[in-house]
Formats: structure tokens, sequence, C-alpha cells
């Protein structure tokens, strides 16, 4: 029969620096002839290693951010840091830095014992699309562009003019009356995105005024002269009783038959109709001779 006659249980901390405590068992046999035998042996207790995480930054951020994962330091401590689970290759600093959503835990070796962190999550938000469409950006006085960001759940806007923010431009789309750069900033959840700059040129009407060179009534086979302003890139189209002429897109125009007469000038895509010219031809009265009878009488008839 084998008696354990005696154990000892001792917390004295060893010389190594890690282990916090051994235990000292020793286990004498006694045979059936009263011989006896003992044997000892040491076991060393080492504390898991600090298994806190600590961030270093905002763990929830935009797209293009990061944060610092630290672990505790040891020495002789061993790292391996993990995202949902699935290890991290070349992850094996104190320190972690990640530019990624997950959960991230860490699992630390030292003196032969591994502990692993609770998980850390981190959240990256995505910055917004922020994409200025549609509109005309060359326009006429009076006129309007109307330019649209993209559009988004829970989007926010502010839209600029010339670097500047315009108040109360907080819709998706935008009217823009002035000649100006305008882009907009589009925010969600915290993160902004800014949309490239859309120049808006704001054309003036070109001058539509009709000069008239000479009477506007005056007798068939006469005519007048109309002419309008010149300007450079202008175009022009003339009109007689609200219907264009064919062909005549000069600055100038010869009229030499009655109607209502006005030009159409364009430039830079915008069109003024000048106030219409009235021109009257008269028509030379009938001069014709008619005779009433024989033109050959005798004397004392008549015609």
């Amino acid at each position: 029969p084998v008696n354990v006659l005696s154990n000892t249980d001792s917390a004295t901390t060893l010389a190594t620096p890690t282990a916090i405590g051994s235990y000292n068992f020793t286990v004498v046999v006694v045979d059936n002839f009263g011989c006896t035998g003992s044997a000892a042996r040491q076991f060393f207790i080492f504390a898991l290693p600090d298994d806190t995480v600590a961030i270093l930054g905002a763990n929830t951020f935009c797209t293009g951010d990061s944060v610092t994962l630290s672990a505790a330091p040891g020495n002789g401590y061993n790292y391996q840091w993990m995202n949902n689970g699935v290890v991290l290759n070349g992850a094996n600093n104190v320190n972690f830095t990640t530019t990624v959503s997950g959960n991230y835990s860490v699992e630390i070796e030292g003196n032969g014992c591994t502990d692993t962190s609770a998980a850390t999550t981190v959240t990256v938000i995505s910055a917004p699309a922020a994409i200025i469409t549609g509109g005309d950006t060359g326009i006429c006085t009076g006129a309007s562009a109307v330019l649209s960001a993209s559009t988004g759940n829970g989007y926010n806007y502010q839209w600029y003019e010339s670097g500047f923010g315009i108040g109360g431009a907080n819709n998706s789309t935008y009217s823009a009356i002035d000649s100006a750069s305008y882009y907009v900033e589009v925010t969600v959840g915290g993160c902004s995105a800014q949309s490239d700059s859309v120049f808006v040129s704001v054309y003036p009407y070109p001058s539509d005024s009709v000069a008239v060179n000479g009477p506007t009534t005056f007798c068939a086979g006469g005519s007048v002269g109309l002419s309008t302003q010149t300007g450079n890139g202008y175009t022009y189209q003339w009109l007689n009783n609200g219907a264009n002429l064919p062909g005549d897109v000069s600055s100038g125009l010869t009229v030499d038959s009655s109607g209502l007469y006005a030009v159409a000038v364009t430039a830079n895509g915008c069109t003024s109709t000048s106030t219409e010219v009235q021109v009257v031809v008269t028509p030379y009265p009938d001069n014709t001779i008619s005779a009433g009878g024989n033109t050959s009488f005798c004397q004392g008839d008549s015609v």
C-alpha cells in the first residue's frame, strides 16, 4: 500500500520575476517491512498575462481615419492580434493600428501562459458620396441652374458659393443664379465629404435693337435697310410677321415688301427678339387711260 504521509503548501514567491508562487509536494512511501522512501517536487505558479486593451483614439470613425489598439506590455510577452477571431498575419506587436471595422482581440503569451483579451469593436463609417449632377452651368440672366447632390439615407447638406456657406442652402438641390463656383458638403453619421466645384456662368441677353436706315413707308420698287447691333459670337435670324425668313441670318436686312419685321439675336445660348418694325409699301396708282369710244371720229364728235 502507498500512504501519503504529508504534503506541504507553500505560497513563497520564487526568485523568477513572473512566478507568483510555488507548491512543494513531498510523498513518503512505507512498505510492508517498514522501509520508507520519499520524493519531492516543486510546482511554479505563473500569472496569466494582463489581457487589457487600451483604445488610443475613437473606435468609431470615418473612412480614411484609423485607431490604435494597445495591449498591456510585459517582459517577454508575445502577441497575436485577431479580427472576428481570424488571425491577422504579421500583427504581433503590442500596438495594432487598423482602418477596418471588426471585433478585435489579442492573444498574449508569457511564461508559457496564454490569455486572450475581450473583443473591442471598431466601427468605420463610410464617407457619403458627394457628387453634383445635372444643371445647365451656362444660363441667361434671370434664369437659374439647378444643381443636384447625391442623395442617401440620413444625408445632410451644406452648399457653398465661392467658398462661403450659403445660408439656408441645406437641401439636396440648389438653384444657382450667380456666376460663381459652387460645391456641396454632404454629412452622414458625423462623416463629411466635399464635392468637386462646378462653375456656373450667367450670360446677359444680347442687344436686340433695330436701326432703320430710311423711311418705313415707301412706294413699290423702293426698299429700306434694317440693322441690329453686332457682337462677338452673335448670330441672327430675321422674322417677318413672326415667321423666320430663311437665309436672312446676318446683322442687316433689306426690306422691299410690307410686313412686321423683327430680329432674334443669340449669344452664349441667350436669345432676345427685338420689337417689330412695320414696313408699308404703297403701290403706284393705276395710270392707264381707257377710251370710251372710237378715238377716230369726225369733227364735231367726241370721245
